[in-house]
């Protein structure tokens, strides 16, 4: 099909737009797509494509989901165009386009890792249509955006192209339903050995049967809303995985799993759950995309360590973790509490996720997550920073934690001088994304404050 001039004038002034930014030390990852959607709105429709395209989309977990699917189709001898840079909304698919389609517009890349914005879905889906699609899990997440798990779950639902085949979590009754006339595979975990059932969190984004509205009868919880259930009245009962975990040495940090009837055995980077299902999800997608299952296995062992979204060391004897948190959204902090709360030894923990008063009014997330797991005495420091330092120290009172385990300092700098490092056995900073550039400096600043420590016996 012949295209119009307005696309390579759009691609051609795209990629000068991104050359420019490269000169100026920026990542291009919004705005030279966003020049290219101005001057041909149909660019993405216009603009060449990998032969074969899988999207990665869903609350939680997306970027860690592409970076190990990327990792997993490229063991196979596939070369791979993503949006790893970049944004995730139509913007920034435009700018991955423009990025490594050459200047004629044509792709030479056999297959695409695309991670995708929910609320983009509706925008993109007209334009490229995925072969596959994963949904990671609906839960509710930014008030600004997407505050409500169902609101997500209709956009999605309406926009997916009828020929995308889905690879779905057998355990989220919202997102394992989503266009019910597509072909879909699921992964799951089932209960595993000494598992504790959590059905006292504070928040569950599904209450009801999501067939005929009546209540549901709970088989297991792990967290949240994710779990197994089955309904008396329509009949209604959680799918079966094609992909799932058969066993978890957390110890060991390996997992035997089964695609069908073939196991393999797979190596965990952490020993959290919701780790797993990253794993999990990113394994059985490489198999749907054509790698073999066996070579999706082998290429777990070698997986690039996520140094900025799970990080660990041992200095001194103690413990230093560094862990990525989703900000503005109540589901994310409460699993890394909830992980934290697991962990052996006395534990301080520096919340390091700088909410900004002029970005963010509303603060109900706030009193959305579940604060319970912290009111543990193995906390012993809890650091509440930056400008909402005290909107933290509230919640934290009303969760019961005591007043002497909190510690407050809107000036980052000065958190370093006020860590009890002698008592502590594990030491975690949590941090949003978008704190990644002053947060390397208060990491290298409690690193350099360990080194120089006795060692801990």
């Amino acid at each position: 099909m012949r295209k119009p001039f307005s696309f390579y004038l759009a691609h051609w002034i795209g990629k000068l737009a991104l050359f420019g930014m490269r000169l100026l030390r920026r990542t291009g990852s919004y705005l030279p797509g966003a020049i290219a959607l101005r001057i041909d709105p149909d660019y993405l429709s216009h603009t060449g494509k990998p032969e074969h395209i899988v999207m990665v989309t869903g609350t939680n977990g997306k970027t860690s989901v592409c970076n190990m699917l990327r990792y997993f189709i490229e063991s196979a001898g596939q070369h791979v165009m993503d949006n790893r840079e970049g944004s995730n909304t139509i913007e920034g698919l435009a700018s991955a386009f423009l990025t490594h389609n050459t200047w004629s517009g044509k792709s030479p890349h056999e297959s695409g890792v695309l991670e995708l914005d929910e609320r983009s879905a509706i925008r993109v889906f007209p334009h490229v249509q995925p072969d596959v699609l994963l949904v990671t899990n609906l839960y509710r997440d930014s008030y600004q955006r997407n505050a409500h798990a169902e609101y997500i779950y209709n956009i999605l639902d309406r926009s997916i192209p009828p020929t995308t085949k889905l690879v779905l979590n057998a355990e989220d009754p919202i997102s394992g339903r989503l266009a019910l006339k597509n072909k879909r595979v699921y992964y799951g975990i089932p209960i595993l050995e000494g598992e504790r059932e959590q059905r006292n969190s504070r928040f569950s984004d599904l209450v009801y049967c999501p067939v005929c509205h009546r209540d549901l009868e709970i088989e297991f919880i792990r967290y949240n809303h994710i779990g197994r259930y089955h309904c008396k009245y329509c009949g209604y009962r959680s799918p079966e995985a094609q992909y799932r975990v058969i066993s978890f040495d957390r110890d060991r940090k390996e997992a035997q799993c089964a695609a069908g009837e073939e196991r393999a055995l797979f190596y965990t980077q952490t020993d959290g759950v919701t780790d797993l299902y990253n794993l999990l999800s990113a394994a059985a997608t490489a198999v749907e995309c054509g790698v073999p299952f066996s070579i999706v296995a082998e290429s777990s062992k070698t997986l690039p360590p996520l140094r900025s979204r799970h990080h660990e060391e041992i200095i001194r004897g103690r413990r230093f973790l560094s862990i990525l948190c989703k900000g503005y959204n109540p589901v994310a902090p409460a699993r890394v509490f909830e992980y934290l709360q697991t962990q052996p030894g006395r534990k301080v923990l520096v919340m390091a996720n700088g909410t900004e008063e002029e970005i963010v009014e509303n603060m109900a997330y706030l009193y959305d997550n579940d604060y319970s797991y912290l009111n543990d005495p193995s906390f012993f420091q809890i650091f509440c920073c930056g400008e909402r330092y005290l909107d933290y120290a509230l919640r934290l009172r009303m969760a019961g934690i005591p007043e002497d385990r909190i510690v407050l300092s809107r000036e980052y700098d000065e958190i370093p001088r006020l860590i009890a490092y002698e008592e502590a056995d594990l030491i975690c900073l949590i941090h949003d994304v978008s704190d990644v550039p002053w947060v390397r400096n208060l990491l290298s600043a409690i690193r350099k404050d360990m080194a120089q420590l006795q060692d801990k016996e």
